[in-house]
């Protein structure tokens, strides 16, 4: 990329379905469609709160992403700094 472009990235409006799993350590997982995955963050009433996988990395950038959950309907409430861990994947 050139010096001054900068890359949109998604922030979900609408509720939509996350799919959910646990992490190697047992931790939960969130996954929403555009395939963020979020670390379970902290509960209130029906409410969990999850953080983007990168906002505690060493290594990369951190990422002020969140998102929140109650049932299967997930809502992002901040926008990630960096492209979705499927693409990143894919790259």
């Amino acid at each position: 990329m050139a010096e001054g472009d900068h890359i949109v990235y998604p922030v979900i409006k609408q509720p939509e379905v996350s799919t959910f799993g646990t992490t190697s350590r047992g931790g939960k997982v969130l996954r929403d469609s555009n395939h963020y995955e979020h670390n379970f963050n902290r509960m209130s009433g029906d409410n969990k709160f999850w953080i983007c996988i990168n906002s505690r990395s060493k290594i990369k950038p951190f990422c002020p992403g969140r998102a929140t959950n109650c049932g299967e309907m997930t809502i992002s409430t901040r926008p990630h700094n960096h492209l979705s861990d499927l693409t990143s994947i894919k790259v």
